[in-house]
């Protein structure tokens, strides 16, 4: 009986918020002022932390109303709710105030998002959702459930792609259209950088408890100021070539972002910053100014790709702009690296790669350093994940000690004219298998988790080892009729960037052999090979093994659109041996294979075909010339609106590979190019010439094969 009065106290100074557990308000409200403040996704550092310390993904709401409002009631359906969906998910699914939640009027609420259980949201609001940073979601306020069970939309927002501890908020507090038109989100909402979000700093603990030893507690926001400015982003479209010749310019295509406009005057310079290595002695770095794209000027994944689906194929609200320069041509036998930079008319500025390792340094991971990696100081002490501070001793809270690294990444880089060494001739990628169900099993994978349906990354009951047999791998072939030695070889799945993992030493492909490697992401983890304590977050044993001929990459593969590259050692450039371009529909992936044919002719060509792991390929190769139909770049067999929107997302947005980039040459041009897309377009919907011969309509062969395309991938439908 002591608490009633302490609570009223805390009330009436005017906090905010009141959390009694009382059964909401009777009488109906009007909620029309609420308003989605302030949102952060992929948050790791900023305030305030949630009752257990962590810090979630969370959401601000602001009532601009002159009286307090009821969030919560003692009937589910009358209280307000939020989703990260834009159509109203179920009552079971969507997430529900409880009841005695409200805010005063002007004042704040926080929503931690965590998909955390009912304990937690028993102590403080925490929605059943987190909030993804990649842009393809909105994020929308529901009022109570009327008529039919339908509830009004408060507020929406789509929320454009977030960096890590970066928010999106009105400015000032609740200002602007609410629901906000998917096309006026920059013009509404604004972004606060690391440091400047305006959740607020401290919480308000009630001496209610709530579960798991802790007590019941509101946090109540702080007020939006004035936004700030992030540093634009630049990131590699497109190239001409990965292995050029002695003499041969390597022109690239890139997108630059920013929380404005990237388009000039606002971006100031973009460049491609270059060095070149002969007789291993680096020379001075070079700047190349890239140039604007006028014509494709500003785009938006919201006309390029029309949200007219949930989820959408590409971030509504992301926005860029294409810019492109070259490398000049340079001798056979040298080696170039470079990066990208980019900088506003403010004054901020990045590269890509991002954070940049000194030459001769690295690349460095955070949990597992690098040569010449430097120690971060401020990142010693492992967190005990399950720590209480309700419940556990101080000690308690770190599991042990153990340096983290400061992180840094190589400069691109690529070889000029480099051939194959003798001693590696025969050696290819001969399948890649990204989606598999029961074909290999991975004997070295830890026991799955077992749960009572089967929900991702956990098994049923009666299928308790399902998790072994699903991994990605890819198979190399020696076709040469000696063994090979792997040992320093790399293995990547990104273009111009070799130093992804590494075969070990002693690692070798026997002649005539096809040989497993498991791309699990499992790989080169532990133990750390430039110190001798542990790092914070680490999985051992690594589960290669030499001598049981078991490789694991440190990367796993994503079968919408990839690549798979061997790569020489260090001391010969880093040069390319061999490697693949992929991509799947998802109606043929599972247990399928890009498969080289011939099995192992280096010569041959890639078709999907029936995967056949440590045995021979099976089906036809290049003496049977692909037939497919022009303009169908998305491989559905048809050509339509989805084509165009497809060619626009590989080339601009990173979005999947055409497995038959003949059938996107819609102009029959020999490259591909947004031209491509604008025959498409033109031909569906203003009267403009078709897609070039074999035509829209039926299958044919390419009548000028003379392109140096990729030889085409034709889909299994026609």
């Amino acid at each position: 009986m002591r608490r009633l009065p302490l609570l009223c106290c805390l009330l009436s100074a005017g906090l905010g918020i009141s959390w009694l557990g009382f059964p909401g308000a009777a009488l109906a409200q009007d909620h029309s002022a609420l308003r989605i403040n302030e949102v952060i996704a992929s948050n790791e550092t900023q305030g305030p932390g949630d009752v257990r310390g962590d810090f979630p993904d969370m959401i601000e709401l602001f009532n601009g109303s002159a009286e307090k409002l009821e969030l919560g009631n003692a009937d589910p359906r009358l209280s307000l709710a939020l989703s990260d969906t834009p159509d109203q998910p179920p009552e079971d699914l969507i997430y529900r105030f409880r009841s005695g939640v409200n805010i005063e009027a002007g004042g704040r609420l926080v929503v931690f998002c965590d998909a955390a259980t009912d304990c937690q949201d028993a102590c403080e609001p925490h929605a059943n959702f987190d909030v993804n940073s990649d842009g393809m979601e909105p994020i929308t306020l529901w009022g109570p459930a009327g008529a039919g069970g339908v509830r009004p939309i408060l507020d929406q927002v789509w929320l454009p792609p977030l960096r890590t501890d970066v928010s999106l908020g009105r400015s000032p507090d609740g200002a602007g259209l609410a629901p906000v038109p998917i096309e006026s989100v920059h013009d509404n909402f604004f972004f606060f950088p690391a440091g400047q979000t305006t959740f607020g700093t401290s919480c308000i603990t009630l001496p209610t408890p709530c579960c798991d030893g802790y007590n019941m507690r509101f946090c109540r926001g702080g007020r939006n100021g004035e936004p700030g400015n992030l540093d634009p982003r630049v990131s590699r479209a497109a190239h001409s070539t990965t292995q050029p010749a002695a003499g041969e310019p390597v022109l690239f295509t890139v997108r630059v972002r920013d929380d404005k406009e990237p388009t000039p005057p606002n971006i100031a310079a973009v460049e491609i910053r270059y060095r070149v290595w002969q007789d291993g002695v680096p020379g001075e770095i070079q700047a190349v100014p890239m140039d604007y794209d006028q014509v494709t000027g500003l785009q938006y994944g919201y006309e390029v790709d029309p949200p007219s689906s949930f989820p959408p194929t590409t971030p509504p609200l992301d926005r860029w702009t294409i810019w492109t320069g070259e490398i000049p041509g340079q001798p056979a036998g040298s080696r170039v690296e470079f990066h990208f930079y980019v900088r506003d008319q403010e004054g901020l500025e990045s590269t890509r790669p991002l954070d940049l390792c000194a030459l001769g340094v690295g690349p460095c991971g955070r949990d597992f350093g690098g040569p010449g990696c430097e120690h971060d100081p401020e990142s010693h002490d492992c967190r005990n994940p399950d720590y209480n501070p309700a419940t556990d001793p101080p000690e308690a809270e770190y599991l042990f000690h153990g340096e983290k690294y400061i992180v840094c990444d190589a400069w691109f880089r690529y070889a000029v004219g480099y051939e194959t060494r003798s001693e590696l001739e025969g050696l290819v990628v001969n399948e890649v298998v990204p989606l598999q169900d029961g074909l290999l099993t991975d004997v070295t994978q830890d026991a799955c988790d077992i749960c009572p349906t089967n929900a991702p990354d956990c098994c049923p009951s009666e299928e308790p080892d399902c998790c072994k047999r699903n991994e990605d791998f890819i198979e190399l072939y020696n076709a040469s009729d000696r063994e090979i030695d792997l040992g320093g070889l790399w293995l990547s799945d990104r273009h111009f960037d070799p130093n992804r993992w590494q075969f070990p030493e002693g690692a070798r492909i026997g002649p005539r052999e096809h040989l497993i490697v498991w791309c699990d992401n499992d790989g080169a983890k532990c133990p750390d090979p430039y110190r001798a304590d542990i790092p914070c977050f680490w999985e051992c044993p690594d589960p290669t093994d030499v001598a049981a001929g078991e490789y694991h990459t440190n990367f796993a593969l994503a079968y919408e659109g990839e690549q798979i590259f061997i790569y020489d050692r260090e001391e010969y450039g880093f040069g390319l041996i061999h490697g693949v371009e992929f991509g799947f529909t998802s109606e043929e992936i599972l247990n399928r294979s890009y498969s080289l044919l011939p099995d192992g002719d280096s010569g041959g060509c890639y078709r999907v075909v029936d995967a056949t792991p440590r045995a021979a390929n099976v089906g036809e190769g290049c003496e049977t010339e692909p037939e497919f139909l022009r303009g169908d770049s998305n491989s559905d067999c048809g050509v339509d609106l989805s084509d165009g929107v497809f060619i626009l997302n590989y080339l601009f947005t990173g979005g999947r590979t055409p497995s038959c980039f003949d059938a996107a040459d819609t102009d029959d041009g020999g490259s591909l190019e947004i031209t491509d897309a604008v025959r498409i377009f033109g031909y569906l919907f203003l009267g403009g010439p078709p897609p070039a011969d074999p035509g829209p309509d039926v299958a044919g062969k390419d009548p000028t094969d003379e392109d140096t395309l990729p030889v085409c991938v034709p889909p299994t439908c026609l």
